[in-house]
Order: C-alpha cells, then structure tokens, then sequence
C-alpha cells in the first residue's frame, strides 16, 4: 500500500506534458524555408562525393544501358565544382531495328545512340546543378521561400517516422504555375522540434498536354522522386539520397523505363579549424 501511495503522489506530482504549439501548414513551411535557407549557407563549407546512377531498360527488365558516375562536389562562392571522379556504362545490344515517325528507319547503333542522349540527359537535368549548394535540382522540392510561393499547403497531421516525430505536410501547385514555374505535387514530412525535411515525395502534377502526346507521340508516365534528408551537426541537413522512376513513351514506337538514384555521402568539413568525417546512413538509402 506504501508502495502505491508513493507511486500515486509521484504521478499526481509529475509535471503534464506542454501542449504541442498549434500550427498551420503555412506556418510550418515558413519555418522549413527560414531553416533551408540557413542549411544553403552552411553547406558552402562541406566537401562530398555524389553516386548518381541511371538505367534505362525496355520493358520491366531488359536493360539497354546503365551509367553510374561518382563525382566530388566542392562548394565555390556561387554554388558548387563537380569533379568526375569515375563513370560506369553498361550497354547492351539487340538488333533492334525501328521504324520511328519523322525519323525514318533507326538500326541498333542509332537507338543506341539515343538511350546513351537519354541517359546523359538524367544526370544533367536532374543531378547536374552547379548553382545548388547540394548538386540538386532546386526545381523539383518546393522547400526553399522562393519555391514556395507557388505551392499550396495543407496539414495532415503529426505522425512517427524511424523515431522521430514528424509533421506530414501534402503540397500542389498553384492555379498560376506559369508565374512560378511550379509542377510537382507530394508531400513532405518535416521534423516536429527542427522544423526540417526528413522525406521529401514527389509527383509530375500536370500531364503533358494531349496535342504534345499526340503530335509529337511524347509521354512520360509516373515521374516522380522521393529525397531523404539527414542530420549532421546542430543546424545543419543535408540531403543523402534520392530516387525516382519512370516511363518514356516517344515517336510512338519508342519506349523506355528509366530509374534514376542518387546517393550523397562522404562529407567532410573544409574549415580551417576542424575536419570531420560523415558516413551517410545505409537505412536511408
């Protein structure tokens, strides 16, 4: 009985837990973009190598080429210095021989040609940014204050992700995309006490318009990325690792699978006073 009386007055002295602040989406991503701002800055003084890797298969499997590349970014006054550092091609030939409107009669070595364009067209586009504190597309995550004018918000709620606790934010373009140059739709899960990005999912919003697909025999079928963030001193995130995967459909004979990954990893400090090491996490990748 002592026991429980004790237990009971510890309980009934136990300090309540303070309310989460309430907070809207807004809010939130104001928050999110003051931080990102921030972490721009701080990235100028790290080093890392990047593993960007694309494969462009036919159908589910048939693998028509693979590049991987492993570069050193180094940061400069205005952004970063990518150095190659290796490159990986796989490519494999199959007598395909194609009929493609506009184009004529293409042999195995042109379409050859063409998946090796393709793939070289993924590592610019999408990795190859040298303005970005992170080699990243700024265009693709609206996470940034100037991004996120052209997005719309909304608040799903508060929820667990590997231990941490994390507000699901679901964003879409504005009804003037043009203005912002705004077409992903996704959501983001933002760390509830850093108010960071920990996972980052996005999709293309808009279709490609109808006379495009059907002048030009053009689609592309579910685009769309998903980029983890991580954590390495106080203030300051970087993002790891990315990936996405999607279909090409063009000249109405031509078709493609391509996935395309993105790993950053080996940071290092490049101040004068210290150097430190950072392993990116296996689990995020």
């Amino acid at each position: 009985m002592r026991t429980l009386y004790a237990l009971t007055l510890c309980v009934a002295a136990w300090p309540s837990a303070a309310p989460a602040e309430e907070l809207t989406a807004d809010e939130i991503m104001a928050r999110v973009a003051a931080n990102q701002d921030r972490a721009v800055k701080h990235r100028k003084n790290y080093v890392f190598e990047q593993r960007a890797r694309v494969r462009i298969t036919k159908g589910a499997s048939k693998l028509k080429r693979e590049e991987t590349r492993r570069y050193r970014i180094t940061p400069t006054e205005t952004g970063v210095e990518r150095e190659v550092l290796d490159i990986d091609v796989i490519h494999r030939k199959d007598g395909e021989n194609l009929e493609l409107a506009g184009m004529g009669a293409l042999d195995a070595e042109q379409i050859e040609g063409i998946d090796a364009d393709l793939a070289e067209e993924f590592h610019e586009d999408l990795a190859g940014e040298n303005d970005s504190r992170d080699g990243l597309n700024p265009e693709l995550f609206p996470l940034t204050a100037d991004k996120q004018r052209g997005f719309v918000f909304r608040l799903n709620g508060l929820q667990g992700y590997r231990g941490r606790r994390v507000y699901s934010v679901s964003f879409e373009p504005r009804d003037d995309t043009d203005t912002y140059d705004a077409h992903w739709a996704g959501e983001v899960l933002i760390d509830e006490k850093e108010f960071q990005p920990v996972l980052v999912t996005s999709h293309l919003a808009q279709k490609i318009p109808l006379w495009v697909r059907t002048v030009f025999g053009v689609n592309i079928r579910q685009v769309g990325f998903k980029l983890s963030y991580e954590q390495f001193e106080d203030g300051v995130w970087f993002p790891v690792s990315y990936g996405g995967e999607f279909r090409i459909k063009a000249l109405h004979l031509f078709r493609r699978r391509a996935a395309v990954s993105l790993v950053n990893e080996e940071f290092r400090r490049t101040d004068v006073e210290s150097t430190v090491d950072f392993l990116a996490d296996d689990s995020s990748r």
